[in-house]
């Protein structure tokens, strides 16, 4: 588990670092991914090796090599619990502010461009709208 605080990075202290590493130790495994990204901010991704993350981790070799083929197949996982614990806090934070769920899109995707008609139809609207943002 990482100390709180130590998120120090080449380019400063992360935001919500104690937050970040909260969530992340919840994680099975925790100790190992919460290593992964704390030497990856110290040290660069160049500098991640599985004996120094482990070391880091407190886990034995076996421990590591049960879950993780190499050091990058850790680092990824890491990055994605980053991401999904920020996704999360996200979206919470927007629940809070706006008082409904959002979602996310599984896939992005190109969408067509509006028709004639529902053109038309938009700028009718827009022209029933005052300057401000009133209706007209």
């Amino acid at each position: 588990m990482l100390n709180p605080g130590t998120c120090q990075g080449q380019l400063g202290k992360f935001p919500n670092c104690d937050l970040l590493h909260e969530r992340i130790d919840r994680l099975r495994p925790g100790r190992i991914l919460s290593a992964a990204v704390k030497l990856a901010a110290t040290s660069g991704f160049s500098g991640l090796r599985i004996p120094r993350i482990r070391a880091e981790a407190g886990v034995s070799r076996r421990s590591f090599d049960a879950r993780f083929g190499d050091a990058a197949e850790c680092f990824l996982e890491a990055i994605e619990a980053v991401v999904t614990a920020a996704a999360s806090r996200a979206q919470n934070v927007a629940r809070e502010a706006t008082g409904w769920d959002l979602a996310v899109a599984d896939l992005v995707e190109e969408l067509d461009p509006p028709t004639g008609e529902e053109l038309a139809v938009l700028r009718e609207l827009q022209a029933t709208i005052a300057p401000g943002g009133r209706p007209a």
